[in-house]
């Protein structure tokens, strides 16, 4: 029973992380995400088989039923309107979906018995993702171009142009690189306390990626985060009252 426990989540994972490597590749014309969809419903069912904490499920439950009060309440003050009622069905959706996959992750935790070995999985997923997208970047320098490549196949994107700037799987250099700061400051620290030439390089890709999406939002925050940081571990040693050499 442990045994299938165990590679039902590493199935749930590896389809957790398909989608984030892939992004919208997955799309169909351009409004559905095949590998959103099967996210959504694939940890959404998998919600109703676990075993929920009644606080937890208190929490829930009243959160699910604020949404549909206020789709009862669109429907009684603007009638029947589909687009509001899908929304409001895809927000529960997604509720339980999230909920399903924090539990699936503390699951993994639990079974591998190591924190670390979750966060360097967790990293080297968007390194993977990085080195796609910085490929996308050298066959596809001109985002239009990149645009009619996917059209050929039903990705139909209707994009902004962007030239020499990283657009990664997501279409969008802004929206992935701050999405991509997590891991990139995780990797910081990473670094810290088990510094390796690996760790180096993971560092050096996903610096190298954040600096060419040209999001000035991104390079800002990402120098924010250095400063921030090391700022904290200056607090830190004088606290101690010793500074460390590196």
């Amino acid at each position: 029973m442990t045994n299938f426990k165990i590679s039902t989540t590493n199935f749930y994972l590896f389809i957790l992380c398909f989608f984030i490597i892939f992004g919208n590749l997955g799309r169909i014309g351009s409004s559905f995400n095949i590998t959103e969809i099967a996210i959504l419903l694939i940890f959404s069912f998998s919600f109703f088989l676990k075993k929920i904490q009644k606080r937890i499920l208190v929490s829930l439950l009243s959160l699910l039923l604020l949404i549909l009060l206020s789709m009862i309440v669109g429907i009684i003050k603007f009638s029947l309107n589909f687009d509001g009622i899908s929304y409001s069905i895809r927000l529960i959706i997604q509720i339980l979906s999230i909920y399903s996959i924090a539990y699936t992750l503390l699951n993994y935790e639990k079974n591998q018995n190591d924190f670390n070995r979750i966060i360097n999985s967790y990293i080297n997923v968007y390194i993977y993702l990085s080195i796609i997208s910085i490929i996308i970047l050298f066959l596809f320098p001109n985002s239009v171009d990149f645009w009619s490549f996917l059209s050929n196949f039903g990705i139909i994107i209707d994009g902004d142009p962007h030239v020499n700037r990283i657009v990664s799987t997501y279409f969008d250099p802004n929206f992935f690189g701050n999405i991509l700061l997590l891991p990139f400051l995780l990797t910081v620290i990473q670094l810290k306390y088990y510094p390796s030439k690996l760790n180096v390089f993971k560092l050096l890709i996903l610096a190298f990626t954040l600096i060419f999406t040209f999001s000035r939002s991104t390079i800002a925050s990402m120098f924010l985060l250095i400063f921030l940081y090391y700022i904290y571990q200056v607090y830190t040693s004088l606290k101690s009252g010793k500074i460390q050499k590196n």
